[in-house]
């Protein structure tokens, strides 16, 4: 593992994956026991990918209420279960690279998408690594609202609502929130999820597997926007739209939140008596002296020379005989008084003058 860390440290790295990812998934054609010429190549893909999964349609109430269950527990438990998550969406995608890309069809045979196939488990693979290594924090924090937009996306694509039996359109059937067949699935429905998922724990994110991710999402996307030119389709590519949109999300964040403190700064300027704001982290021990309130009783005691500084008796000095912490006050003997008297002054009208150790004898 430690030699993964260190080749993603590598600058180029990154880029190199996204040209496998480009490779595999625009250049590597389908396999198939029957020939086809390269213009059906659409077709050998959406052949296959609409009777693939059928075998499996009884598993997606599974992965529906694993999904609601797993949010719900980093709800309450945070960071606690940033492996299990992880561990999950890894074994998502490798479950979907074995199940989708497979399958015999009735026109073309059997075909197998080779470069779909790899390109899932790779992620699959770097998910269960931070399983492993764990570098994503999985805990909902206080957000700008802005960055709450990616939701609506990912629920049309957890909801998936398409007729696929008939007519290929909108089928807004409420039951398809736990039962529809797109997601936990398919790549197109489930990325969508796990990325705005994943988005509002940045930056506290395993950033290559996120990137690569989005990766393959922004390329899943883009082919899949060819859709919204055949009237058939259609609706098949606006579901799409959740998986590009948040694909390209991914990789503007990083810039837009460099921008943030500026932002903020600028407003900070119009706020009275605010000069500024510190970049990075504080140690909270620093600021203790500011947050907690310190009693006026302390650094004073019985025996030490005050003087008064508020009140009708302002300006005399006294003896403390009694210290009173509940209430912050302290009971006074009047120096000058020739009857010894005792007020009650509240700590906050008393200044030290002389403490019990270095009281002089005349002042006794």
């Amino acid at each position: 593992m430690d030699k993964l860390n260190e080749f993603f440290a590598k600058k180029w790295a990154l880029p190199l994956l996204y040209f496998v990812l480009i490779i595999l998934n625009v250049i590597f054609p389908p396999i198939t026991s029957r020939g086809y010429a390269a213009q059906d190549t659409g077709r050998v893909i959406s052949s296959l990918l609409n009777t693939s999964i059928i075998p499996y349609v009884w598993l997606a109430p599974v992965f529906h209420i694993a999904t609601i269950i797993l949010v719900i527990i980093i709800w309450r438990l945070g960071v606690k279960v940033s492996r299990v998550f992880s561990l999950y969406i890894g074994i998502n995608y490798i479950f979907i690279g074995l199940i989708q890309n497979f399958g015999e069809t009735w026109e073309f045979g059997f075909v197998i998408l080779i470069g779909t196939m790899i390109t899932e488990f790779i992620i699959g693979f770097l998910w269960i690594w931070d399983a492993y290594d764990p570098k994503t924090e999985s805990k909902f924090e206080k957000l700008p609202l802005w960055r709450y937009w990616t939701i609506p996306l990912a629920i049309l694509a957890y909801w998936c609502p398409i007729n696929s039996t008939q007519n290929m359109g909108p089928y807004f059937n409420p039951l398809f929130l736990l039962i529809s067949p797109g997601y936990g699935l398919t790549f197109c429905m489930t990325t969508p999820v796990f990325l705005c998922i994943l988005t509002l724990f940045y930056p506290h994110v395993n950033k290559p597997a996120l990137k690569i991710t989005a990766c393959a999402g922004f390329i899943m996307g883009v082919l899949n926007m060819f859709s919204l030119l055949i009237p058939y389709t259609f609706w098949m590519g606006i579901l799409h739209i959740p998986l590009l949109s948040i694909s390209i999300y991914v990789f503007i964040l990083p810039k837009i939140m460099k921008n943030e403190p500026k932002i903020v700064n600028q407003e900070l300027v119009k706020i009275p008596h605010v000069q500024g704001r510190l970049i990075g982290e504080v140690n909270i021990g620093k600021l203790e002296d500011f947050l907690i309130a310190e009693k006026s009783t302390e650094g004073v005691e019985v025996g030490d020379i005050v003087e008064i500084i508020g009140g009708p008796f302002k300006g005399e000095k006294a003896k403390i005989t009694r210290v009173d912490t509940t209430e912050d006050v302290v009971i006074l003997v009047l120096c000058e008084s020739t009857r010894p008297i005792p007020i009650k002054v509240h700590a906050d009208f008393i200044k030290k003058i002389i403490s019990k150790e270095k009281r002089k004898p005349e002042m006794k």
